[in-house]
């Protein structure tokens, strides 16, 4: 069987717009090192299968999946407290009036590949979230920065 090969470029800058706002702000708002920022989610998988060359409409969804490294459960909660908690979620959160879920990962998770968010009744599975981090290419938004697309 061929690869089909990836393509971050055949991108639009459109289909971009969303993610870019909620980045920037979490960059300005919350002082987000973009470096730590992952994609994942309905998002991360509508790009890729942008750039593999796909253009069928996919199942849309009203929110954003962002994975950060944390280093620091006080990094996580001071990230997080320049937005508003939706859904009744720790991990929702509205940004620009988007609904978005901030998945920490990293040198918080206890044991590896769970993370137990302080005041949460049940931690949340990141497993291979490092791995997979460290190996994904960078992706650069319109506004230039740029985040991991796995």
């Amino acid at each position: 069987m061929n690869a089909v090969s990836c393509d971050l470029n055949a991108i639009r800058e459109r289909d971009l717009d969303l993610i870019d706002s909620v980045v920037s702000t979490m960059i300005e708002r919350a002082q987000t090192d973009p470096d730590a920022i992952m994609l994942v989610g309905a998002h991360c998988r509508d790009l890729l299968h942008i750039a593999h060359g796909h253009h069928m409409p996919l199942r849309s969804t009203n929110d954003i999946d962002i994975a950060v490294v944390v280093s620091e459960w006080e990094y996580y909660q001071r990230l997080t407290g320049h937005f508003n908690k939706t859904d009744g979620s720790d991990v929702r959160f509205l940004i620009d009036e988007i609904p978005v879920d901030i998945v920490p990962f990293g040198a918080i998770e206890d044991p590896a590949g769970s993370a137990a968010i302080p005041h949460r009744g049940d931690a949340v599975d990141v497993f291979a979230f490092r791995e997979v981090f460290y190996r994904a290419p960078k992706l650069v938004l319109p506004s230039g920065v740029s985040i991991k697309l796995p």
